[in-house]
């Protein structure tokens, strides 16, 4: 029987990584660390579309573990995680995703379609809420 995933890895993921697009974004910048991407450079080379790879691009950025300069169709992206600790836990990650690739792809859906029955609950509870009359 296999060890579960480290705990500060299911955070790592839980917290910054929140789809295998997101994964796969980060693990081909950080082996390319010297590389500076543009966003059809990166959708390519994953065979993904543009319209997937920017949000997470956004995203990664966002928590600390890329790099942007630029804007708009100008703006490019680098490795470049925040912190010491981060870039630890990123590569532990990624040596774990090499051996449990399975398992991690079977984390990442699950907490999608958690992101998703939450989403759904809310949207259900919204829906009895009651508003004010509009004008008409």
């Amino acid at each position: 029987m296999t060890d579960p995933i480290p705990e500060e890895l299911v955070q790592l993921l839980r917290q910054r990584v929140a789809s295998l697009e997101q994964l796969e974004t980060l693990l081909l910048l950080r082996r390319t660390r010297d590389r500076v991407w543009g966003l059809p450079d990166v959708a390519q080379r994953l065979s993904m579309p543009e319209s997937s790879i920017e949000p997470c691009l956004v995203e990664l950025t966002r928590h600390g573990m890329l790099a942007s300069q630029g804007t708009g169709i100008a703006t490019t992206w680098q490795y470049n995680p925040a912190s010491p600790e981060l870039a630890a836990l990123i590569e532990r990650l990624a040596v774990v995703y090499d051996d449990r690739r399975l398992e991690i792809m079977r984390m990442l859906s699950a907490q999608a379609m958690e992101r998703i029955r939450d989403s759904a609950a809310k949207a259900f509870a919204d829906a009895f809420v009651i508003g004010r009359k509009k004008d008409g």
